[in-house]
């Protein structure tokens, strides 16, 4: 007989803190309050919903793991915990149709509906002061991609806590999953790594940086930025009749309210010897709950119009 995965206690959307809500019901007042020492309390949203944890007997950890099962369960209450089932069109936690994003539009269920979790189908990504993004996979796309719920959650001794629910889709094996800190915001990122074939290949590729924030108890994709990108264009520098291979790299850097990117694009001959490169600086900054970029990325500018001869 399995274990208890846990009673779930929704609350709404929870309330201005950090950007999300909170809404009055009556299971507010039964939430757990952590100790006011709890540095975790102090650096995290306030939970849109809660997942109470059957005991796990005498222990000092301040904190515990989940089991797969049961991040199901904290994000989809209508998960069959005894069939091990998640049914079709489920609702999160806070009552949105995941499952209703364009995101996932053109998907199928990987293993059909109703969709039974198997191990593995949950991706964990890390994050600090006890906080945790968690991918819930259950779509496939005919490009290989998968897609399902994301999730930002933490968990304690006897509940845990999801602060937001979003979608993403990217490469089943090659999306890295971390929280970041724009000021005292948590910023979920998930890395999709596309351009895998090592330093000098020049096959065209781009790794992008999907970048969201906790609002009202979703996970809202804010940006994307491209983090390395890798293009073939012919004629596109004056007096080169060859191919030239354009690569863009960038480094991003989270600060108060803002994200500064620092990109580069390069040009190559098809020996490898550098053409041109040219550099710029971008910046998104959080104003009413969106990150605006300052300017587009160099990569339309360079290799774009470069393609066109």
């Amino acid at each position: 007989m399995r274990r208890g995965v846990g009673r779930l206690a929704w609350c709404g959307t929870l309330a201005a803190l950090g950007g999300l809500w909170l809404t009055q019901t009556g299971c507010t007042a039964r939430i757990p309050r952590s100790l006011d020492g709890d540095l975790t309390r102090r650096v995290a949203p306030v939970p849109a919903c809660v997942l109470r944890l059957p005991p796990q007997g005498k222990t000092s950890s301040a904190s515990r793991s989940l089991r797969e099962e049961q991040y199901w369960k904290l994000v989809f209450p209508s998960f069959d915990e005894r069939r091990q089932e998640l049914p079709e069109n489920a609702r999160d936690c806070a009552g949105r149709g995941v499952y209703d994003s364009p995101t996932l539009s053109g998907s199928r269920a990987l293993r059909g509906w109703p969709f039974r979790i198997k191990e593995g189908d949950v991706v964990l990504g890390a994050g600090g002061s006890r906080l945790r993004l968690v991918w819930l996979r259950t779509q496939a796309f005919p490009d290989g991609t998968a897609g399902g719920a994301l999730a930002l959650v933490r968990t304690l001794p006897d509940h845990a806590e999801a602060y937001g629910v979003g979608v993403y889709r990217g490469p089943a094996e090659r999306s890295k999953l971390r929280i970041e800190r724009m000021g005292s915001e948590v910023i979920p990122t998930v890395q999709a790594e596309g351009c895998t074939e090592g330093e000098g290949s020049s096959r065209p590729c781009e790794t992008l940086l999907h970048v969201f924030l906790p609002r009202q108890g979703q996970l809202k994709l804010a940006a994307q930025v491209p983090l390395e990108r890798v293009g073939v264009a012919r004629n596109a520098e004056p007096g080169m009749g060859g191919a030239i291979t354009y690569r863009l790299s960038s480094s991003p850097k989270f600060e108060a309210n803002r994200i500064r990117v620092q990109e580069q694009v390069v040009a190559e001959d098809s020996m490898g010897r550098m053409l041109r490169r040219a550099e710029l600086e971008r910046v998104f900054t959080l104003v009413e709950g969106e990150l605006l970029e300052s300017e587009p990325s160099l990569w339309g500018r360079v290799f774009e119009s470069g393609e066109g001869g």
